[in-house]
């Protein structure tokens, strides 16, 4: 597998003319992307642009490739003869389009490496495979000597040109962490942690022989996952006569996305694409992940989020690559997971299938019943409420003010409702204490919740 960046912008079409283009300003053009050998020798022959590394020096750390360029831009040595004469013979190679420039030979070639390697690696691989074929780097504003090329290569955009070759079988097994470890060297750019405190370090090594060669297998089909993890509250058991189960007080939930479905007339669940903040739901995804679950150890986490991530949110800009979604998980680990998650907001119930396969109702059924029953509770707690302090013996407009000053909202249709239920009626001797005609209906609406909708 080829790990590196491709341009986002020539990779729906070949640029016109990619010789105008050698040099390209802002990373934003360019996103990870990992494929097969294959695929990289296809984009090649088609003109795309790529790039080995991040440009970008603050974030070189981060990134990772498993590729190695190599500009030449002055040889007398054609390309094929050049190669032979190779102690490490590369994978790819091509001429430049600036190719046969003042009569000299101009050419690239990309080493591809058997594990990956993170930026601050990079420029030991780099070397260790210059110094055994015995190339120097070219110095600035020279370049005429035999076997030198562009120590920039590292962070250049580069097109390919003619002649492209591709040797599968010259992959080079190489390995800073037991060969020749990089020389420790500061970050460009990086804040200098405070004192008394430990820098942060990644949960995950980016090395296939770890773990992420067998974890990428799983992000074409999510279901192959094949261990079980919370993804909300768990609800509680009831049986076939009860018809609703309630949610918990401190219910959450993954982030889920609905969308009606026209050909089913119902809803389902959608995918979060671009422009809907998938970065901060997948983060809060992985904090809820953790509050639910606090067995998962970090692997399984990233096995979790992966799941999630091809389930529930769409790829198909390819800006998410396995770097960010460790890069996430990491964040996730390092969070504090104790904290308040901003208020769920959920039904006070869900319909309880089992009652409606028992009792063959449907769902909506159900609900419309439900509410029936709840609307009238909350009308007899609000009659009840009015009873203590309405006065039969005072106009309706002195008894709506009084109930307002009270905090008792109630408009003159609903106190109307309640004077023909209670019994009340105008032009009654105001001496006399009215006494309700019918008994206390909030308790009667109570025993129905108690009896449930079988009474």
């Amino acid at each position: 597998m080829i790990f590196t960046q491709l341009s986002d912008w020539t990779y729906t079409h070949k640029p016109s003319d990619p010789r105008e283009k050698a040099r390209i300003s802002g990373a934003e053009h360019f996103h990870y992307k990992v494929m097969s050998e294959k695929f990289f020798l296809q984009a090649l022959q088609e003109g795309h642009g790529f790039c080995p590394l991040h440009r970008d020096q603050h974030q070189a750390d981060q990134a990772i490739t498993n590729i190695i360029v190599y500009d030449f831009d002055h040889n007398t040595t054609p390309l094929p003869a050049f190669v032979e004469g190779l102690t490490i013979k590369p994978t790819f190679t091509y001429y430049s389009f600036s190719n046969g420039k003042d009569g000299q030979y101009r050419f690239r070639l990309i080493y591809q490496l058997a594990e990956c390697i993170t930026g601050s690696e990079y420029d030991a691989v780099h070397q260790h495979i210059a110094q055994t074929n015995g190339w120097m780097p070219a110095p600035k504003g020279e370049g005429d000597n035999l076997n030198t090329y562009d120590p920039l290569a590292r962070n250049q955009y580069f097109f390919s040109g003619t002649s492209i070759s591709y040797y599968p079988d010259n992959i080079i097994e190489y390995n800073t962490h037991t060969t020749a470890p990089a020389s420790p060297r500061k970050p460009q750019g990086k804040p200098t942690p405070k004192a008394g405190t430990t820098p942060r370090q990644s949960q995950f090594k980016y090395y296939p022989d770890s773990f992420v060669e067998k974890i990428y297998e799983y992000i074409p089909s999510p279901y192959a996952i094949r261990f079980d993890y919370l993804t909300h509250t768990p609800l509680p058991e009831e049986d076939a006569d009860t018809p609703i189960i309630e949610y918990p007080a401190n219910y959450i939930e993954t982030p889920r996305k609905f969308a009606y479905d026209p050909l089913k007339k119902s809803y389902g669940i959608d995918k979060y694409r671009d422009g809907e903040n998938r970065h901060k739901k997948l983060f809060i995804t992985g904090i809820i992940l953790r509050k639910l679950n606090p067995q998962l150890n970090p692997i399984q986490l990233l096995k979790a989020l992966l799941r999630e991530f091809t389930l529930y949110y769409d790829n198909s800009d390819d800006k998410y690559t396995m770097p960010r979604l460790i890069a996430i998980a990491d964040a996730v680990l390092d969070a504090d997971v104790t904290i308040e998650l901003r208020k769920w907001r959920k039904p006070e119930y869900m319909v309880n299938p089992k009652y409606c396969a028992k009792h063959l109702v449907t769902k909506r059924q159900v609900v419309g019943m439900q509410n029936g029953i709840r609307q009238a509770a909350a009308r007899a707690d609000r009659y009840s409420q009015i009873a203590l302090y309405y006065d039969p013996s005072e106009t309706d407009n002195t008894n709506l003010l009084r109930l307002k000053q009270k905090g008792i909202k109630c408009s003159k249709n609903t106190l109307t409702a309640f004077k023909l239920l209670y019994g009340y009626t105008q032009g009654r001797d105001s001496t006399q204490q009215q006494q309700p005609m019918m008994p206390d209906i909030a308790e009667s609406v109570k025993k129905m919740l108690r009896g449930g909708l079988n009474n």
